[in-house]
C-alpha cells in the first residue's frame, strides 16, 4: 500500500505520523512526493508504524512510479 494511500485510509495528517515515526512533516510529504527516499532506518519505522501495511516494496515502488511521472 502506498503511504499516501494508508494516511489517507487512516485519516492521519504528515505531520501526525512524522510524529509517529520521528521525522518532520516536510521529510514525509518530500517521501510520498518522491524528492527523497527514506533511509533503511525510516523504512523500519514506517513499516512497523503502519503495522506492514506499508511495506519496503512499496516504498521502492512508489518511489520508482513517482520519478517515471515526473
Amino acid at each position: 500500500m502506498k503511504l499516501k494511500d494508508y494516511l489517507s485510509q487512516n485519516s492521519l495528517t504528515h505531520e501526525a505520523f512524522g510524529k509517529q515515526v520521528d521525522v518532520s512533516r516536510v521529510q514525509i510529504t518530500k517521501i510520498i512526493n518522491g524528492y527523497v527516499f527514506p533511509s533503511a532506518k525510516l523504512m523500519k519505522r514506517i513499516k512497523q508504524a503502519t503495522d506492514g501495511n506499508v511495506s519496503y516494496e512499496d516504498l521502492i515502488e512508489d518511489r520508482k512510479s513517482t520519478r517515471l511521472n515526473s
